[in-house]
């Protein structure tokens, strides 16, 4: 959001040497002005939902598979420090199944997780998991995932972003860090401690919620 204020501080005019002080502070308070823009920008939210590229649509229901774990690109816009992660359960397992979620670097090392969570899966509605609070810094590559654990009956069926064409999501590559979404499968419960990117998929629909 650089230049959308006007630091305030008149300028030299040319031909007069440039002192590297007044610069430096003129740089400063610009920095200042961009930093409280975006911060009133969001003001008042208590996180952010991923993913938000407006060609994936949060509409579809996609049944958990034992194992397997799936993840979704995000770049938050100001630093956050992030307490817990949620997803939408539409339809509730026939029994209580674990689910673990965490995030990972861009490139695809795990920073936090869960671990093992049970009661998260049974009910229709809005599931809520806590994390370690963890710190993440803005305009950086992360990615939120999720795997459940061994079903004992009919598996939960939660809210995903689906493209309206598989391959949309391939637009930035299909590799981390640039994959929009994506899976691992086989066991993949709890989270491994790094990504291994195996095929574009539709992507979880999270949200983050700040400490």
């Amino acid at each position: 959001m650089s230049g959308a204020f006007s630091s305030g501080v008149s300028h030299k005019s040319f031909g007069t040497a440039i002192d590297a002080a007044e610069v430096a502070a003129d740089v400063a308070t610009q920095a200042e002005l961009d930093t409280v823009q975006t911060a009133v920008a969001f003001d008042g939210q208590t996180g952010m939902t991923i993913p938000n590229q407006p060609f994936l649509d949060a509409i579809g229901e996609f049944a958990l598979i034992s194992g397997r774990a799936m993840f979704s690109r995000f770049v938050l816009p100001i630093d956050m420090t992030i307490a817990s992660i949620s997803f939408v359960v539409n339809t509730g397992a026939s029994s209580d199944d674990n689910i673990d979620v965490g995030i990972y670097t861009g490139a695809g090392a795990k920073i936090v997780a869960s671990g093992a969570v049970s009661g998260k899966l049974n009910a229709a509605g809005t599931s809520n998991v806590d994390i370690v609070d963890t710190a993440l810094t803005a305009n950086t590559v992360y990615y939120a995932a999720l795997a459940s654990g061994t079903h004992g009956g009919s598996a939960a069926g939660i809210i995903f972003a689906t493209p309206a064409y598989q391959r949309v999501i391939d637009f930035y590559g299909a590799a981390l860090p640039t994959a929009l979404t994506g899976q691992m499968t086989g066991s993949q419960h709890p989270l491994p401690a790094a990504i291994t990117y195996q095929a574009h998929d539709r992507g979880p629909m999270f949200g983050l919620i700040k400490a």
